[in-house]
């Protein structure tokens, strides 16, 4: 039986299986990808960012505890910054979700950012959508939360949650122009510390033309969470309304982003480049690299 066979039967080590070939751009990922496809599109995925030490995976480990009481499952991608040398993850599983690593409706897997700019690489959808097809009822996405750059998100999240703490008031007026305008919901994180309340004041003034409700939450200690569960499941259900304009500009990105990541391969082969004479003369300096991308872009556009 091969590994597409025993994941439709669920069997989990398939799925870790097949999502390390795809993080690793197997030959055979397209071909993956392609097969499990039109399982894919029902489960609610959240997306949580902020910087690091707000919380987020004591955060989605309380988060979890109410995805089971309700009877869901929930498969967990954590994006890692990469190791510039490998393009592998550094920080692994999250040490704080090992409570519910045992139970069989819950699946944690670290992925790896590979040094992409806006924070996620094709691979971290990749995973996202072998766990959709997998079955899991949610799917949360942590990120790195490295900085505003941090946007790719929005592009695969159903709901992005941005978790602070209140000592990012100072951070918040330069963080504007990137993270924060792709929040549904803003959540103060370790609220019983200073600060948290001209943070939420902040926060709402920034989230009142958009209806953005603000949250505070004590996770170490389970506060607030309840009442981010109600909301996200307020957001679910705005979600079974998705406007089509919007489900086919995902499609189109996410088609173009394919094809992006899997042309970056192919010209950056040194065996079966079909662009390798061109490459050749740019090394011998009969082309500079400007005239080689024009003949290149040309042979592509005929």
């Amino acid at each position: 039986m091969d590994l597409i066979q025993k994941f439709f039967k669920k069997d989990r080590l398939a799925l870790s299986r097949l999502i390390s070939l795809v993080e690793n751009h197997d030959i055979s990922s397209l071909e993956i990808l392609s097969q499990i496809h039109n399982k894919t599109g029902h489960a609610f995925i959240i997306g949580i960012t902020g910087p690091p030490g707000s919380g987020k995976s004591t955060l989605i480990n309380e988060l979890l505890k109410h995805i089971l009481k309700a009877g869901k499952s929930a498969g967990i991608v954590a994006a890692d910054p990469s190791s510039p040398f490998s393009g592998g993850s550094i920080l692994g599983d999250r040490i704080r979700m090992q409570d519910h690593v045992m139970n069989d409706k819950v699946y944690v897997r670290s992925v790896s950012t590979r040094g992409t700019q806006g924070g996620l690489s094709r691979s971290t959808f990749d995973a996202i959508q072998l766990l959709d097809a997998f079955g899991f009822d949610f799917i949360i996405l942590e990120t790195v939360g490295v900085g505003q750059n941090e946007v790719d998100i929005i592009k695969y999240a159903d709901s992005t949650l941005l978790v602070l703490v209140p000592e990012s008031g100072d951070s918040i007026q330069t963080m504007k122009a990137g993270v924060m305008e792709i929040a549904n919901i803003f959540i103060i994180n370790k609220s019983d510390r200073p600060g948290s309340h001209s943070l939420r004041k902040s926060l709402m003034e920034i989230g009142h033309e958009k209806n953005i409700p603000v949250l505070m939450t004590e996770a170490s200690r389970g506060e607030g969470i309840e009442e981010l569960w109600n909301y996200l499941n307020q957001e679910k259900e705005k979600f079974k309304k998705t406007d089509p304009k919007k489900i086919k500009k995902q499609r189109y990105e996410e088609t173009a982003k394919i094809l992006v990541t899997e042309f970056e391969k192919l010209i950056l082969k040194k065996a079966h480049n079909p662009f390798k004479k061109i490459f050749e003369e740019v090394e011998n300096q009969k082309l500079n690299p400007y005239e080689a991308a024009q003949k290149i872009i040309k042979k592509l556009s005929v």
